[in-house]
């Protein structure tokens, strides 16, 4: 920064060594505009920068797309944005949200600032980095004293005397501020991949609610990681190859319990086919909370199967109300021919060398005030 006379009547907090305390209207002119968004056929076309494409923005560029509007001559001489300027929004409906500014970071042919805006021309023989010159004003020590000068009860206002006697500071070294705005550029550019990164989870978090809230997710499905690790478990163990399968039931308990700590687990060890109990159930002892019922099968005989798919439709779906039921079977080559047997059980299939092939059961889906969602579902 060259050529500035500090005023030696501020008698706030002395500036770190290497800094100057300067008002604003020693930087530079501050200047209002006449133009306003009005068309006249009479003038010429021009584009303009208004009120939101300066607010909560630090730089304006080329890459702005902004409103096409006419004027006349002399608001094109007076009102024409350049290179460096900063641009001041002098408003707001609450005194708090007053002052943001942004700069003109190339020149912009054929633009001009509207009337809803205020202009500083900095002077020549004073040097602030272009990029610094959209960070030095937007923090809150200078927007408090823009709040403070603000009059208005509906709408607050900032005149150009306003802007004039704000105090701001500012390091004399070029390189400083370079480096301060990069760190800032950094910061903000950070700030803009997280809040695209937001606003994409947003839209996915949308589409999401729209399936749950009218397809909803199964127990099975919700719980499929786990359920697949046990079975994982239990293969890679070579638990399924020998001992009865009583044995192979036992096991998978035991993996089902690490990894749903927050059910129980319990296996029927002693058939009784008059009781036409599961292999397994997974539930809450001592209440109604049944969640999955569950056979078991270490070979691909299609008669036993079907028996076991029956007791699952019939028995644990319909009488005592499961969430879900599941066909776990080891040893399967027809996977196919399996999957058939049942729309209404979910299957987890383990062939000879350890192939993993689920299928959910399938939903049947009726129309609704919402669209279609579950037939079960009132």
């Amino acid at each position: 920064m060259n050529n500035v006379e500090v005023n030696t009547k501020l008698k706030d907090n002395k500036p770190p060594v290497g800094w100057v305390k300067i008002r604003l209207g020693e930087l530079g002119k501050f200047k209002t505009s006449s133009v306003d968004k009005k068309v006249d056929k009479n003038e010429k076309p021009v584009r303009l920068i208004n009120y939101m494409d300066v607010y909560r923005k630090n730089f304006i560029d080329n890459s702005l797309k902004l409103m096409e509007v006419t004027a006349n001559n002399h608001e094109i001489i007076v009102s024409q944005v350049r290179k460096g300027d900063i641009l001041f929004t002098p408003s707001s409906e609450t005194p708090d949200d007053i002052g943001h500014s942004a700069v003109v970071l190339e020149d912009l042919p054929n633009t001009l600032y509207s009337y809803h805006l205020v202009r500083l021309t900095i002077r020549e023989s004073i040097s602030i980095d272009l990029k610094f010159r959209g960070y030095f004003c937007n923090f809150k020590e200078v927007l408090r004293q823009f709040e403070l000068s603000s009059t208005g009860v509906t709408r607050y206002t900032l005149s150009r005397k306003d802007f004039e006697e704000v105090e701001i500071i500012l390091p004399i070294s070029l390189t400083e501020q370079h480096k301060i705005a990069e760190i800032l550029e950094t910061i903000d550019e950070t700030i803009e991949k997280t809040d695209e990164i937001i606003k994409k989870y947003k839209r996915i978090k949308q589409g999401l609610m729209h399936d749950l809230l009218t397809r909803g997710i199964t127990a099975f499905e919700f719980e499929k990681d786990k359920l697949i690790a046990s079975v994982k478990k239990v293969f890679k163990n070579g638990d399924h190859r020998f001992g009865r399968e009583e044995n192979l039931v036992s096991h998978l308990s035991r993996h089902f319990e690490d990894f749903l700590p927050e059910w129980d687990v319990d296996n029927e060890v002693e058939k009784n086919k008059e009781r036409q109990r599961p292999d397994i159930i997974i539930h809450k002892r001592g209440t109604d909370k049944n969640l999955f019922a569950i056979e078991v099968k270490k070979n691909d005989n299609l008669n036993a199967i079907k028996e076991d798919i029956k007791k699952l439709e019939d028995v644990m779906l319909e009488d005592y109300h499961y969430e879900d039921t599941i066909f776990i079977g080891f040893d399967i080559e027809n996977f196919e021919d399996i999957f058939k047997l049942s729309e209404k059980v979910n299957f987890i299939l383990v062939s000879r060398n350890g192939e993993i092939k689920v299928k959910s059961r399938v939903r049947r889906f009726k129309e609704s005030t919402l669209g279609r969602i579950p037939e079960e579902w009132k």
